[in-house]
């Protein structure tokens, strides 16, 4: 016997016995249906409009129950010239990024087309949507995609998922507490909107499709403009209570004398090591050469490694210091979390030769973990981690609010 579960749209379930006794059930949102082994049936929508369905069969009919299940909805009907049509779920997932925005359109699990554009941190948040709505727009239309399952932000703050709110920023499109995103997606696609943290949702990317795959204790560091983290333990995304455990690994303190970060606390991991604060990196260490300090304005970390791979001294005195304070902040990690595996990921880790065997030196020799190793790995998903992570949720999302 099949499982059916009505999810979109209102259809009709036709069945057909043996003795060929014909009758039928209506499909809508939240339907079950039941059909008998050896019982012939199709799905038809109603008229015009979109149906969308889950199947799913017992294991002990050849099928893997949960894998349908977990995976989401098998198919969409949709009606094209008076013929149903099977119609992909897509999903829009946009990363705003300290530097780069990355606008994806992925489809079961798989990243099919995306946008890059520059991060406009200059303006706010209200500004920079039209862009965003501009790259959406061009993705569906150039991949002939009509209609869209869900559509998502990765942001660079503490957001309440639950209510897809931003609850707090960092000097980073301060607007965002004050939108209504999901009314937003709803008014632009008619889709359902998904939003959290976008380290966090780097972490349940690779989580669930990259480096992180079959670990059920993960932590995920991001290195670039800022500091993220993100942590899976036991197999649960860790949120807490106000929603930002496991999303300040930016801001643990390795120096409490140390530079004041943009969160107002001072020797923040954020604070020593990120690429927002460069400049004042190398401004202010005592032992860099005048000479190389007058052009702190012009480093990247690119250059910065690309340099001490020369044999820049200067160079690399930044690059060492800056992977020393990585180092500790992942020592920090595995004794708060007890992971089975630290992923690393942001750009940075185009270095990932220089930068891992460093941290795993590191923590072998200082980390207290008496029980197993942890390891450390790089990301598999680059800087698309969040992207699939966005998927997944969105998914899980309207999973749970279809069946529960």
């Amino acid at each position: 016997g099949e499982y059916y579960w009505g999810v979109e749209g209102e259809g009709r379930l036709i069945m057909m016995d043996q003795n060929r006794r014909v009758w039928s059930e209506r499909m809508f949102p939240g339907s079950l249906h039941y059909i008998p082994g050896g019982v012939a049936h199709r799905v038809a929508n109603i008229g015009y409009s979109v149906l969308s369905f889950a199947a799913c069969w017992p294991s002990d009919a050849g099928h893997d129950y949960q894998v349908i299940l977990e995976n989401g909805f098998s198919a969409s009907l949709q009606c094209v010239n008076g013929n149903p049509q099977l119609n992909m779920k897509y999903i829009i997932a946009v990363d705003l990024g300290g530097t780069i925005t990355k606008v994806g359109l992925l489809r079961n699990g798989e990243l099919v087309d995306y946008v890059k554009m520059p991060s406009r941190q200059d303006l706010d948040m209200t500004a920079s949507l039209p862009e965003i709505e501009n790259a959406i727009d061009f993705l569906l239309n150039s991949n002939g995609v009509k209609r869209l399952f869900g559509v998502g932000i990765a942001f660079p703050g503490l957001v309440n998922n639950k209510k897809s709110i931003i609850i707090s920023t960092n000097e980073k499109y301060d607007d965002g507490v004050e939108l209504d995103l999901d009314r937003w997606a709803d008014e632009h696609w008619g889709a359902p909107f998904y939003i959290d943290n976008d380290a966090r949702l780097a972490a349940i990317g690779e989580w669930q499709y990259g480096s992180g795959r079959g670990y059920d204790s993960v932590v995920m560091m991001t290195i670039g403009t800022g500091i993220g983290s993100g942590v899976i333990m036991n197999g649960e995304v860790m949120y807490g209570k106000h929603f930002q455990a496991g999303s300040l690994g930016g801001h643990f303190v390795v120096d409490y004398k140390g530079r004041l970060c943009s969160c107002g606390n001072k020797g923040c991991v954020e604070a020593l090591s990120s690429s927002f604060f460069l400049h004042k990196i190398i401004k202010d260490h005592a032992c860099l050469s005048p000479s190389f300090k007058m052009s702190s304005q012009n480093y990247d970390f690119k250059e910065i490694f690309q340099l001490a791979e020369q044999g820049n001294r200067d160079a690399l005195l930044v690059r060492n210091e800056c992977i020393e304070i990585w180092g500790a902040a992942v020592i920090n990690f595995i004794h708060a979390y007890d992971p089975e595996v630290v992923i690393l990921g942001g750009g940075i880790m185009n270095s990932h030769k220089v930068i891992v065997p460093y941290i795993e030196e590191r923590v072998s020799k200082f980390a207290w973990t008496p029980s197993a190793k942890v390891s450390v790995v790089v990301s598999s998903l680059g800087d698309y981690a969040a992207l699939y992570g966005l998927e997944y949720c969105l998914r899980k999302k309207i999973k749970d609010e279809v069946f529960c």
